[in-house]
């Protein structure tokens, strides 16, 4: 295994050890100790927990004692251990979804823990009916104790994405997003969810004005001026300015002098709507902000110019995606409308009918 997954874990270091969001040490892995484990116990919730843990000792502790214990349950086990210990150690963040793996195993674990209990009922009654009334009765503590739909969190980009998707005015104007806490993201998601694709160019700022790494904390910017930044929209050119001003985790210095731009060009900006967004207080602190950037709404066929490279990467160092664009660029189009390869029409180009992509390759 490690023949065969070291050199994958080589090549990719450089992208993923940017994605650490704590540094690698003794306090990480304190937390990281009990925090994973009591993940992997509380995934099923502490009323299955119990005959979870009677099946590992039905199907590895006993037979580890009588020295029979199978290559299938000492691999099973050995999964759970590896994986816990690993993102123990590894500062990748503190994630219960890394545990989705053990899934699996757990379920089997909990199948031989039925089985055992099984075996303790009164023989009177069929093993079939036995295993039937201890599996009723599990799914009912699961889904009285632990299962529940999670609540689509709402921070008004659901009203500002209808708002644009309703407005005609705005079907073929790109659209630039800008934000210091989650709001790019969830801007795309629900224009993408909601609209006939292929439809709207939607840009993050983070890409377009900025170079970032995955955790934000390490930032290079595009331009230095006022000037410089409203000069880029007008190349891109960008109809639609959507402004999150909710604070995040990092500060982001484009998105201060995307603000200012906004102050100083005050004739080239006009607010269409607003949207308090959540917990927002008089001021309206969190307010999401969309504008009209005058002149660039409806840009004619082939005029739209987004840079590939930016678009396409994340962070500082080596990385797939550097690799991998000399290869998208000898792939020939098979779209008639873009001078962009046609793998890159999904996700860049093919929103806007004669889209061209330049490359600062």
């Amino acid at each position: 295994m490690v023949l065969l997954c070291g050199p994958w874990y080589l090549v990719t270091a450089g992208s993923v050890i940017q994605t650490f969001v704590y540094p690698a040490g003794c306090e990480y892995i304190k937390t990281a100790v009990t925090f994973y484990p009591s993940h992997a116990i509380g995934a099923f919730g502490l009323g299955l927990f119990p005959v979870m843990a009677a099946g590992v000792v039905d199907r590895v502790v006993r037979p580890l004692r009588n020295h029979d214990l199978s290559g299938r349950w000492a691999a099973m086990t050995a999964l759970i251990l590896s994986v816990c210990l690993f993102h123990s150690v590894v500062p990748a963040g503190y994630e219960g979804r890394y545990l989705v793996v053990t899934t699996p195993v757990q379920i089997m674990f909990l199948v031989a823990g039925v089985n055992w209990a099984a075996r303790l009922l009164p023989s009177h009654l069929s093993l079939r009916m036995r295993l039937g009334v201890l599996t009723l009765a599990l799914a009912l503590v699961f889904a009285t104790q632990t299962f529940e739909i999670p609540k689509k969190s709402e921070r008004g980009f659901i009203r500002v994405a209808k708002h644009i998707l309703l407005a005609q005015e705005f079907n073929t104007s790109v659209i630039l997003v800008s934000s210091e806490a989650d709001g790019e993201g969830m801007l795309i998601s629900e224009i993408a969810m909601h609209e006939k694709r292929p439809g709207h160019v939607v840009l993050r700022a983070t890409k377009a004005l900025a170079q970032i790494d995955w955790i934000g904390t390490t930032q290079r910017q595009y331009y230095a001026s006022h000037g410089e930044v409203l000069k880029h929209l007008d190349e891109i050119p960008v109809g639609l300015l959507v402004l999150d001003m909710a604070p995040g985790r990092v500060t982001f210095e484009h998105h201060r002098l995307l603000r200012e731009t906004l102050a100083t060009y005050p004739e080239r900006f006009q607010l269409v709507t607003t949207d308090p967004g959540p917990g927002s207080d008089e001021r309206n602190a969190n307010q999401i902000r969309l504008y009209r950037v005058i002149g660039n709404e409806n840009p004619a066929p082939g005029t739209v110019m987004l840079d590939k490279e930016r678009l396409l990467t994340r962070g500082f160092g080596p990385h797939l995606w550097s690799w991998c664009i000399p290869i998208i660029n000898t792939i020939p189009d098979s779209s008639p409308r873009s001078s962009s390869p046609s793998w890159m029409g999904g996700p860049l180009s093919s929103s806007v009918p004669g889209c061209r992509v330049r490359s600062r390759l």
